[in-house]
Formats: C-alpha cells, structure tokens, sequence
C-alpha cells in the first residue's frame, strides 16, 4: 500500500494561552487620531498579531492509502473517505476529499466528536414550495429523539439558488446559515428549519440538492449529523397544484386573516365547471347556472367563479395583476362571507385580448367575448393554454 497525506488550517483556531494576548484598543476614531497615536496603536496591533500567530494550531494531518495502481494511474480505492471529520481544540472542520485532493471544506465553532450519530436526532418531511414572494423555500422538521436536553444550531445549504458557498485557495468553503429553529431542544421535540431561494423560480434547474445539519450538543458532547435531500423544482412553468397553492396563499394573505381552505366537493363542481366551460369557451362562464342547480341540492351554499388564464405568470405575480386588472375577479377571492375554495385545473382554448385593450374582465355570465371585445375596438386571438377554475363558497 502507498501513504497518501493532506493538510488543512482551521482559520483562527487558537491553542489554549491565547487569551494572554492583548488586542489593543483603537483610538476612537482611528482616522482623525494624531499621528503618534496611530502610530503606538499599529505597533500594538504588530505585537497582538505576533503573539496570538504563536498560538494557532499546526494545520490538521489526515493520512489515507491505496494501491501503487492509484498512485500511478489513478486506478482503485481512493486513499481517503468522501468526508473525514477533524477536530482541534475547540473547533472542528468537515473536509470533502476527491480522490486524494480536499474538494471542499466545512468549519464548525464547537468541538465535534461524533459524525452522524445514531439515536439522538432525525430530520423528515422536507419538502419544497413557493413561499408567498414567488421565492422557493426549503424546509424539515428536526427531531430530538434523545432522552435528553439538546443544545442545537440547524444549518441548511443546497444548490443552485440556494448556494452559498464561496471558494479560497482551490478549496469549496461550504455556507450554511442557521435556520428558524431554537438554541435548545426538550426531548422528542421538534422544531422546523426553512430557508428561502436567492432568488425565484431556480432558473431552468428541474431539481436541487439539499443538506440539512444539526450541531448538536447532549450531555457535554458536541456531534455533527448530516441529511441529503434531492428535491424537485416546484415550479416547471406549468401551473398545477404548488401553483394553485402558492396562489391560495397570495390570495389569502390580501385577505387579512379570514382565510379560505380547501374543500373537495368545490374540486369536484371545477372539474365540472372547467368541463363546461372549454365545451363553450367563447361565452363567459358559460353554464354556471344549470350546473350549480344539477350539482348542489335546491338550496345549496353561496358560490362564486373565477375562471383564470394565468399565462406564464408566477402565483404572487398573478394574484397582483388579477388585483390591479381586474377587479371583479378579486371581489369574489376576496368575498368576506366567502370561508371555503375549490378548484381544477385543465389545458383548454380561450379568448385572449391583444394589448392595448380597454377590457381586462368581462362584465357578467352569459357574455359573448369575442363580440364584447370588438365592440370595444379590441383585437383577439384563440389561445391554447392552462385554464384555472376557482369555485369559493361557503
């Protein structure tokens, strides 16, 4: 077997005595002081960071072996692990090898002596939603199933829109920001960690990659666990049902506290109504009536419609424009007496104005919009697109 070795410096990682260094106190300010008193304050400065460079620790020594086939060719084991855990002093690194060269890097202000212990933590039901910005948001639930107080910090890190990692020399420094949950944890608790994207929608990317960690401490020990998550992108520019749920939570949100949730039986008169609809697109909710009668007994709840064609809209992006354009439509999300909502959605043709037009809505059922538009001097085309029906009742 051939000795491979590699090296790597926990920066600011101070061996014990370095507390007997001084840092010298700038002269308030620094830049206005006179010339004599910057000067004593650099020569501090000179001896603190003479002094404290004593202390730090010798770069860690990880030490590996393969075959003399690796070392030649590059052939069979790698000399090292994917991650190796390296703890001086009070700190500790997770360092990333890559064959026999460190890939990335992960520092820890805690002395960490386990990796990936058994029976103290559990991370599940991650999942991956727009937030109510049109912004992905990532988020788990942690659970201390330990029979004891658990100091806690969760850190979570991903690709893509959600990278915050940064390079130094070569090396991936891996970021990672503490996330929504407490310092401490009670015994089988939990606790639920999120983090938001950079930015919306994650580009073209049809999936992301997640780690979740939990900095633990139980019973004077420190340990480090570490969850893979493999996600798909909610949004793929097809309005479905993250979408509708984004969109739910804009309008809800508008709605100040009296929010609408959903209920099967509104489903189930949308798919009705969507079918209705597209069978006689060119007429404004077409049919409403006789089916609400054939669905709903003689005396059934207050419904009202919204039939959207959302385009290629964002949820948060729609829900402004259909407040902004059209008001008729929002009336009814935003009806008080409304408590409930259902919906569908299906792919169907519609009338859809050419810009500029003075019409954004149609007045009442029983329009015919092709006619209605171009009385008011407005062209249109036959668009085939997603149809979102909305049925809110109470």
């Amino acid at each position: 077997m051939v000795p491979f070795s590699a090296s790597i410096t926990i920066p600011f990682n101070y061996e014990p005595g370095s507390a007997s260094c001084k840092s010298p106190l700038p002269p308030q300010p620094l830049l206005t002081a006179n010339a004599s008193a910057r000067a004593e304050y650099q020569q501090q400065e000179q001896q603190y960071q003479q002094c404290i460079t004593k202390y730090l620790y010798p770069p860690a020594q990880m030490n590996g072996s393969s075959t003399i086939s690796y070392k030649l060719l590059g052939l069979g084991p790698h000399p090292f692990p994917r991650e190796e855990l390296v703890t001086q002093g009070n700190d500790s690194v997770v360092v990333y090898f890559k064959g026999e060269s460190i890939e990335a890097a992960e520092y820890y202000l805690v002395p960490v002596k386990s990796l990936n212990p058994p029976g103290l933590v559990k991370i599940e039901n991650a999942s991956l939603n727009l937030d109510n910005n049109d912004f992905l948001q990532f988020s788990a639930v942690v659970v201390n199933i330990s029979p004891e107080l658990m100091a806690l910090q969760v850190r979570m890190s991903g690709t893509g829109v959600f990278d915050a990692n940064s390079t130094s020399n070569g090396i991936i420094l891996m970021g990672g920001g503490s996330v929504g949950c407490p310092r401490s944890l009670a015994p089988k608790s939990e606790c639920l960690a999120s983090i938001s994207s950079l930015s919306s929608t994650g580009g073209n990317l049809t999936q992301f990659s997640f780690t979740v960690e939990v900095v633990g401490g139980v019973g004077g020990q420190w340990f480090l666990y570490q969850q893979h998550f493999v996600l798909a992108n909610p949004y793929t520019g097809l309005v479905n049902a993250e979408w509708v749920a984004a969109f739910m939570r804009s309008v809800n949100t508008a709605r100040n506290g009296t929010t609408l949730q959903e209920e099967k039986s509104l489903d189930d008169f949308a798919q009705i109504r969507y079918k209705t609809s597209i069978s006689n697109f060119t007429i404004s909710d077409y049919g409403f009536s006789a089916d609400y009668s054939r669905f709903f007994s003689a005396v059934g709840p207050q419904v009202g419609e919204d039939a959207l064609f959302t385009g290629k809209y964002l949820p948060a992006q729609y829900a402004s424009v259909l407040s902004q354009t059209a008001p008729g439509h929002w009336s009814v999300l935003m009806g008080a007496t409304y408590t409930k909502y259902g919906y569908f959605v299906g792919e169907g043709p519609t009338v859809v104005a050419r810009e500029p037009c003075p019409v954004a809505e149609f007045p009442n059922e029983g329009v015919n919009e092709t006619a209605y538009l171009t009385s008011h001097g407005c062209g249109y085309d036959i668009v085939q697109g997603p149809w979102v029906i909305i049925e809110v009742g109470n």
